[in-house]
């Protein structure tokens, strides 16, 4: 469990409390919490969030360590439709080779938790996930390979 506050004396109180109840070790400052990495800045008062190594782990499991970056989340002037989902049984079944429903919920938790830019492209190419063609797939692997150009960018506070 983190425990965050700005008052010194009253989270010193809650951690003798939890102490009473249970057996507690306390970590010193957090530095990373669920994938999550965390710079605290107490001279300018700032606290920033960021995912570099769960963008990193996402471009590895994915195979896209090497590939090139994009300065955007989409590809400008793409139209994601209908029309560019697998109509045939034999186009299904190549896009079985492809984990986009697993791709659609890692940058649904990367856009969730620190990388609100992404929204729009992640709620777009989730309308497809239940049949998704190969545009939809190059586009999902497109807002990755933007994810690992800005890898550092997080949400300051």
């Amino acid at each position: 469990m983190a425990l965050l506050g700005n008052d010194r004396v009253a989270m010193a109180d809650h951690k003798r409390l939890l102490g009473l109840r249970f057996k507690i070790k306390d970590l010193g400052p957090v530095k990373q919490i669920l994938g999550i990495g965390i710079d605290y800045d107490c001279e300018n008062r700032t606290l920033k969030m960021y995912q570099t190594r769960y963008i990193e782990e996402s471009l590895a499991r994915y195979g896209i360590t090497d590939s090139q970056t994009h300065p955007t989340p989409l590809s400008s002037g793409i139209k994601l439709s209908k029309d560019d989902c697998p109509q045939t049984e034999t186009e299904k079944s190549s896009m079985h080779n492809y984990p986009y429903q697993s791709l659609i919920g890692a940058l649904m938790y990367a856009m969730l938790a620190t990388r609100p830019d992404i929204a729009f492209a992640v709620g777009a190419l989730s309308k497809f996930s239940s049949n998704p063609g190969r545009i939809h797939w190059d586009q999902a692997t497109h807002v990755l390979r933007y994810l690992g150009g800005t890898k550092d960018t997080g949400l300051t506070f």
